[in-house]
This record gives structure tokens, C-alpha cells and sequence, in this order.
């Protein structure tokens, strides 16, 4: 059996929609899942490899005669793309963190670290609903800590104090700095801290890549 069919078959097996299965893969359209279906593409292995994990199946088990031909294409991708750890929260130090702040790995595309840089990304998993409109609860966020200068209303991660942290639009003014969430609930409000506060604000660096956590 095709790739294409023993996805299809797979996904109606779980009742999920070719919608349901793009946006569980990280916004993917409907047509791409069609369009693996139908024969007429195919994912990169790295993708394949998340498809089989929400559809509870194996790789081997989803690319069956196909899977060999992948073989090339996979490690052209591993070789290009940057396993990063996913750190649990924000710390002061990153990314020097210790092993229980880990909470798994992340792919990032070679042209995602290329063009940042390998050593300036940092990946965290967002908790709460203050940046909802932007990222997701669980998502996970890269950011590049070689971009700390704030350009007002961009969406940096910040650490307040050392250990309260945060990702948030930030506006850095002669005698404040403010951090505007961007959520569908109002409950979520701006806060601001005065230059002459004894707080200590550290910008880790700026949101340049979200990503979905199928773990």
C-alpha cells in the first residue's frame, strides 16, 4: 500500500479530518494532507515521523515499501536541520541549564539556523494564554538571544529577577519598560516597571520561530 493510502486509511481509522491533522502538525493546509494522499507529494521524513506518532503508528509501519526510498532524503534533512533542547522555563545563565530543565528536543529547519545562527537559538515550552494570539499554550518558542536590542512592540522572551519569566511584546521607553500581552482573554493585562525600580530585566532574546509540541 501507498504512502498516500495507508494515510488516509490511518487517519479515517482515528476519525480525524485532513484539517484536524494539518493543524496538528503545526497549521499545515488540509490541501498539502490531500495532496500526500492523493500521491502527488510527499512529507519530509521528519514530518512522516510526526504524522505516525498522532496517528499511533510506527514510520516503518505508515511508509512500508516507501520507507527505504526515504532514506537519503532523511539524512539530507539531519544534516541541515538543528536538534535543539526544550527547556521547561526561562533561566538566568541560558542555556546553561541543568538536565531537568529539558523536557525534550526540537527540529529546526537548516534555513531557521542558518540565518540565525546555530549557537543563538533557544527553544522554550510557553505555559499560560497571555501570548495565545501569537503562540499557543504548550507551543514551543525559539528565540534568537543574539537579538536583545528592543525595537518596540516586537515579542521578546524576558526574565524578571532572575527567575519570573515571560514572553511578551515589549516597549522599552527613557523611564520605563512595558510587556504587553496579546491574548483572547481580558483577564490578561499590560505591566510596566520603572527604570528606577530595583528590578532586574534581562531580555533573553526575540521570538523568531513557534512551533507545535506533538509529544
Amino acid at each position: 500500500m501507498s504512502f498516500g493510502s495507508k494515510l488516509k486509511e490511518l487517519r479515517k481509522q482515528k476519525k480525524i479530518t485532513q484539517k484536524d491533522l494539518g493543524d496538528l502538525l503545526g497549521n499545515t493546509p488540509p490541501t498539502t494532507v490531500s495532496s500526500w494522499e492523493r500521491g502527488q507529494s510527499k512529507p519530509r521524513m521528519d514530518v512522516a515521523a510526526k504524522i505516525a506518532k498522532i496517528l499511533n503508528t510506527s514510520v516503518s509501519n505508515l511508509m512500508e515499501d516507501e520507507l527505504e526510498n526515504y532514506s537519503n532524503v532523511y539524512s539530507q534533512i539531519s544534516n541541515s536541520s538543528l536538534s535543539l533542547p526544550i527547556y521547561s522555563h526561562l533561566f538566568a545563565g541560558m542555556p546553561d541549564g541543568a538536565e531537568e530543565d529539558i523536557v525534550g528536543r526540537l527540529e529546526i529547519p537548516g534555513g531557521i539556523a542558518k540565518k540565525y545562527g546555530r549557537k543563538n537559538l533557544l527553544a522554550v515550552k510557553v505555559e499560560g494564554d497571555s501570548m495565545n494570539k501569537v503562540i499557543l499554550n504548550g507551543m514551543i518558542a525559539v528565540v534568537n538571544t543574539d537579538d536583545t536590542e528592543v525595537k518596540n512592540g516586537n515579542v521578546y522572551a524576558v526574565i524578571v529577577n532572575g527567575f519570573a519569566n515571560t514572553i511578551k511584546h515589549v516597549y522599552k521607553y527613557s523611564d520605563h519598560i512595558r510587556f504587553e500581552p496579546d491574548s483572547f482573554n481580558p483577564a490578561n493585562k499590560p505591566f510596566s516597571y520603572r527604570k528606577d525600580e530595583d528590578i532586574n530585566i534581562k531580555i533573553v532574546g526575540k521570538l523568531v520561530y513557534i512551533a507545535q509540541d506533538l509529544g
